[in-house]
């Protein structure tokens, strides 16, 4: 039996998650508000906005609404 393939959380999977927001046609950038401490990623398309702490995060909050769609 072979091993199974790994992936974690980690700084070398921020790039990754960057690139394929773009292959999905996304636009990415970053936006702080007053009072916070951090700024926020926006990934957005013509239809749909995201925001999360980073690539990473918004990628998996892409692909939760692409598996759960608009509810």
């Amino acid at each position: 039996m072979s091993p199974k393939t790994t992936i974690a959380t980690a700084g070398n999977t921020i790039i990754p998650a960057y690139l394929a927001l773009l292959q999905k046609g996304y636009s990415i950038s970053c936006e702080s508000s007053a009072g916070a401490a951090e700024e926020l990623r926006v990934a957005e398309d013509a239809s749909t906005r995201f925001r999360a702490e980073d690539p990473l995060l918004l990628l998996g909050l892409v692909s939760l609404y692409e598996i759960r769609g608009k509810r």
